[in-house]
């Protein structure tokens, strides 16, 4: 056999060494590869801590923000290389399902993004040098420049929704990646971010005119805010508690004032009729500024407003802003921690609760004072809000505008008509389809709006051409309150309720008395409605007719109201407007629409106005969100066989669908519906369903101790204690009983239990004082007494029913009182005061002489002291004493009473130059006051 020839081994030597050459490349070149990738990795995290570095600067700068701008380009070049060198790698990390998986779509994300914000820098570049001035010019100046170089808004709202695609198309995966650890929070809100960012520019885009026009910058812009409470619903969204002026000017906030809406008390004008529900139902015999926002369409209520705030000398302004407290809380939840001066921190506003813990939890009136300071901390607060907080802000507005929890009226045509264009106005725009709203009234002066359940359903009967024939809404309501259940808010609620058939108002905590209006198209005609306690009233509102009816809802009832129409249209296919009332949250609403035996439904929420069209046999569009309604229909079914005698498939249905508790609501109605004795039969038959209900417990020994049973009430409540041992409402009823049956040691020893037994008693005795009882009221405060001798709240409480409450005081028990109140706060001015006036009142010049001498000498400048000092030395006689009095008086406040009263004086005195002197005094400060003339006239007919 021959040997291999030297040759083919020599060739193959070169052929390795090449294959070892090039492998030995490619090594070194993956290596560089690699490091490269390592380096600009580094320079990423050293950037990326530097724009988080800079971020955290406060305040920030126009050097700061330059430098956050060159951050952010370097940190995009270093995105690019970074991107492009691992573009190979991107096919097979893909496949990855572990956070390396989300890589190559973070790297778009942060390429786009990066991108943006560096073209952003370079195109806004000029504003970084506002930063630096002061906060007061910076908003006008920001203003005037983007006026004069407006940006492409919906260039900039395009850009944010496509980086908001491509961060959507990153795998959740990314946020396992352990480089991110310390960013988790951020991720988490970074779509949440950019969905309010193109909100806040949308909005921006389409309010752009208003500033465009000079609004608050060039001109000034006068704001009338009406605050609404929606618990107390009204038709614009709720009663009127409080108002606020706010005037914008040179781009910043130059006046803001808050008032109780009761301090503008100027009655309507003659020849206004005030609304017939105000005076039928809510028993109002004047009609003031607090109750002008009798109707849903926005621009009407606000005219009406406006017409009262000029009949009480008020300032012209130039538009007027509806805000419920829905709304405010909207804003406070992404400014929030709020510094709220005299109340602390508010770390949250998540519901209507975290607000209700500091106003309702002070005192029983103090709600205004404390909104006022909401109010200002809010607005102060946004004025330093940081970007992130901006965006929010703006996606809170727009959402509180399109759920009409604010609403914006201009006098201004032109701005008037952009809030029109925008659906800002709060208004139920002229349509020629069917359309639909329905607006409540809550008359009972109760606030107990959170405890009422409401739903709707429309069925529309067609015609073979798509046109409706007839149409019936349905509208179920369950009112949800009771003692027990109250501890469920901390706001308080009370109740003051027309009652129909007994043609008086009746005082029962929590309930329900609505005025309500259906709104149907102008030409429709009503056929007949249901369960409502008064026949309808029909009229004509601008170009709709609207339907009314008052009801009155106990606790724990519920009542449904049917109303069949001919909608007299003509359109096709089948479209609805279904308007929301402002102030609501989302009623749950179910429409049915009926045509040649077929039947299609939808079912959503009123959380905003629906558009709802009748589209090959179904409903469009599709709801978003699907409200819950289930239980609440089992146990009115329940209900329904209870009342038919199915005492058994009536319990059966009420714990297979677990509403027992709303069944115990059926027992709260009864008693309120004056049948107490069926109340007890349907209560022990719950209670083996319920062996440790608290509930039923305390329900029982309410309806005993109605029978006078003091002893099975006392320990039923007992018994809901140890069941529950947190109720406030069970612990309260217990101290009661015990004051009652003369216990008074245990009763204390009980409220010292309570969580704020103070404000619980104090809203008992407010309650007992707005419903005469002032026998119980007094009883109440003396319980107070007991729990803080020297509270002076309570003792100015005292004083108020004795002095106040009656149009003929006891003037003695205001004496006695008053002794009283000096020996619990020995030389206190104000109650020696109290016991001057009141001797003055029993003809006791000299007492009152005493007494108000003494003030004099514990508070010297004290003018109104000296002026009633005055006074009364003048009625016994004691001329050149009530001179000197007086004289004090004018030195410390010089009012024209003051000199006339010392004129009077010195007449009396035969000093007639003096006399003279002492009333043309008073006629340069109020040339017009009564009886100057007759004075001057007397002085200068004198010899």
């Amino acid at each position: 056999m021959s040997k291999p020839s030297n040759s083919s081994a020599t060739n193959q030597a070169p052929t390795k060494r090449r294959l070892r050459r090039f492998f030995l490349y490619a090594l070194g070149l993956l290596g560089v590869w690699l490091g490269i990738l390592a380096w600009f990795s580094y320079q990423l995290s050293i950037q990326s801590q530097n724009v988080h570095d800079v971020l955290q600067t406060r305040p920030l700068g126009s050097s700061q923000a330059q430098a956050l701008c060159d951050e952010l380009a370097a940190t995009h070049k270093s995105v690019i290389w970074l991107r492009r060198l691992s573009l190979p790698l991107h096919p097979i990390l893909r496949q990855s399902d572990a956070w390396i998986g989300a890589l190559p779509a973070a790297s778009d994300v942060a390429h786009q993004g990066l991108g943006l914000t560096a073209g952003y820098c370079h195109q806004f570049n000029p504003l970084l040098a506002l930063l630096d001035l002061p906060a007061e010019q910076r908003s006008k100046q920001m203003l005037d420049w983007l006026n004069a170089n407006q940006p492409h808004w919906q260039q900039l709202q395009s850009d944010v929704q496509q980086l908001q695609q491509t961060w959507r198309s990153v795998p959740t995966s990314l946020q396992t990646a352990p480089f991110l650890a310390n960013y988790q929070a951020q991720i988490a809100q970074f779509d949440q971010q950019l969905t309010a960012a193109q909100t806040s520019l949308g909005l921006l885009e389409r309010a752009w005119p208003l500033l465009a026009d000079g609004w608050g910058t060039q001109k000034p812009l006068r704001l009338l805010i009406a605050g609404q409470n929606p618990l107390e619903l009204r038709p614009s969204g709720g009663f009127i508690g409080s108002i606020a002026t706010l005037t914008l000017e040179q781009g910043r906030i130059s006046k803001l004032a808050y008032f109780n809406s009761a301090d503008f008390a100027a009655v309507a004008p003659a020849g206004s009729a005030m609304p017939k529900p105000y005076n039928q139902y809510l028993r109002a015999s004047i009609w003031t500024l607090r109750d002008a926002n009798w109707w849903p369409d926005w621009p009407t209520s606000a005219q009406s407003l406006q017409t009262f705030w000029q009949l009480n000398q008020q300032p012209e302004v130039d538009a007027v802003i509806a805000l419920d407290l829905y709304g405010l809380q909207g804003l406070i939840q992404v400014l929030a921690p709020l510094e709220i001066a005299g109340y602390g921190q508010m770390a949250q506003a998540a519901s209507l609760e975290h607000i209700f813990g500091f106003y309702d939890g002070q005192n029983v009136t103090g709600d205004k004072q404390f909104l006022a300071a909401l109010f200002r901390s809010t607005l102060e607060t946004a004025r330093h809000a940081n970007f992130g907080q901006w965006l929010e802000l703006g996606a809170s507005l727009q959402a509180s505008l399109q759920q009409r929890h604010l609403s914006i009226y201009f006098n201004d045509q032109t701005s008037q008509n952009l809030m029109l264009a925008n659906g800002w106005a709060g208004t139920m725009p002229q349509v020629e389809h069917d359309l639909l709203a329905l607006v409540d009234a809550d008359l009972s002066y109760s606030d107990g709006q959170n405890f009422i359940e409401q739903r709707m359903q429309l069925d529309v009967q067609l015609d073979a051409q798509a046109r409706p024939l007839t149409n019936t809404l349905t509208i179920t309501y369950t009112n949800r309150y009771d003692t027990w259940r109250a501890d469920l808010s901390k706001h308080a609620v009370y109740g003051y309720c027309y009652n129909i058939g007994l043609a008086i108002q009746q005082r029962i905590p929590g309930c329900y008395g609505d005025y309500a209006r259906a709104y149907l198209p102008i030409n429709a005609l009503p056929l007949q409605l249901e369960g409502a306690d008064t026949p309808p009233d029909i009229a004509q509102e601008g170009h709709l007719t609207s339907v009314g009816w008052y009801m009155l809802l106990y606790p724990g009832q519920t009542r449904t109201i049917r109303l069949s129409y001919l909608p007299n249209l003509q359109s096709q296919p089948y479209r609805l407007s279904w308007f929301k009332q402002a102030g609501t949250l989302a009623h749950p609403i179910h429409v049915r629409v009926s045509q040649a035996g077929q039947q299609v439904e939808w079912r959503g929420t009123l959380q905003h106005d629906r558009e709802l069209s009748l589209i090959d046999a179904a409903i469009q569009p599709a709801p978003s969100d699907m409200p819950i309604t289930t239980d609440q229909q089992a146990a009115e079914q329940a209900w329904q066989r209870w009342q038919q005698g199915e005492t058994s498939a009536a319990l059966e249905l009420w714990q297979a669908s677990n509403t027992l508790d709303r069944a115990l609501d059926a027992v709260v109605s009864l008693r309120w519906t004056h049948d107490p004795s069926t109340a007890n039969q349907l209560l022990r038959q719950l209670q083996p369903l319920l062996p440790d209900s608290g509930r039923a417990a305390f329900l029982a020994g309410w309806l005993v101790e109605l029978n006078n049973d003091d002893d099975a009430a006392l320990q039923a409540y007992q018994t809901a204690l140890e069941r529950e041992p947190t109720s406030q409402a069970a612990r309260l009823a217990l101290a009661l009983l015990q004051l009652k049956r003369g216990d008074g040691a245990a009763a204390q020893a009980t409220l010292q239990k309570l969580e704020n037994p103070r404000l619980a008693l104090q809203r008992l005795a407010f309650d007992q004082r707005m419903a005469g009882d002032l026998a119980q009221a007094e009883r109440y405060y003396q319980l107070l007494l007991t729990l803080d001798p020297t509270d002076r709240t309570v003792w100015d409480d005292r004083y108020w029913l004795r002095r106040y409450a009656n149009d003929h005081p006891n003037w003695s028990a205001v004496e006695q009182l008053a002794n009283e109140g000096i020996g619990a706060f020995p030389n206190d001015v104000t109650w020696l005061s109290r016991r001057a006036e009141s001797y003055e009142r029993q003809n006791l010049p000299q007492q009152a002489i005493d007494d108000w001498q003494q003030v004099t000498i514990i508070s010297p400048t004290n003018s109104l002291a000296w002026y009633y000092l005055g006074l009364q030395q003048r009625a016994v006689g004691d001329w050149p004493a009530a001179q000197s009095s007086l004289e004090q008086s004018i030195k410390l406040d010089p009012q024209a009473d003051y000199y006339l009263v010392l004129g009077d004086t010195l007449r009396e005195l035969n000093l007639l130059a003096e006399a003279r002197n002492a009333y043309a005094n008073a006629a340069k400060i109020n040339p017009d006051h009564p009886g100057l003339a007759e004075r001057l006239r007397l002085v200068d007919a004198s010899p």
